[in-house]
C-alpha cells in the first residue's frame, strides 16, 4: 500500500490512470482505520486486487468534500476517472474482499 502526501501526486495518478484504484481515507488517530488498514495489508496481496493508495483525510480535505467521504476509515473503488463506490464499514476481511472484488 503505498501513501500519497502530495496533491500533485493525486492529480497525476488520478488523472492519468487507465486501471481501478482502491483509494483508502484515514486519520491517524483513528482505531477503526488502524483495523481496516490491516485488513487491506492482508487483501493486498491476493492476484486481481487493484493498487491500493492510502490518504490522510487531513491532507485531502476538498476530496473529502467533492466526493461526500462521511467518515473514516473510508475505501473508495476509483474507476474510469471516477469514484465509483465507497466502503465504510469494514466488518471484515470477507465483507471487504467482496467490496473489492464485485466488479470482476
Amino acid at each position: 500500500m503505498k501513501e500519497i502526501v502530495n496533491k500533485n501526486n493525486m492529480n497525476i495518478l488520478l488523472h492519468t490512470t487507465d486501471v481501478p484504484l482502491l483509494l483508502y481515507f484515514y486519520t491517524p488517530m483513528c482505531g477503526t482505520c488502524k483495523m481496516a488498514k490491516g485488513f487491506l495489508e492482508i487483501l493486498e496481496n491476493i492476484e486481481q486486487t487493484p493498487p491500493i493508495y492510502k490518504l490522510d483525510i487531513n491532507l485531502f480535505k476538498e476530496y473529502g468534500e467533492l466526493w461526500k467521504i462521511k467518515s473514516v476509515p473510508c475505501l473508495i473503488y476509483y474507476e474510469k476517472k471516477m469514484p465509483l463506490n465507497k466502503l465504510y464499514a469494514f466488518e471484515s476481511i470477507t465483507n471487504t474482499y467482496e467490496f473489492i472484488h464485485q466488479r470482476k
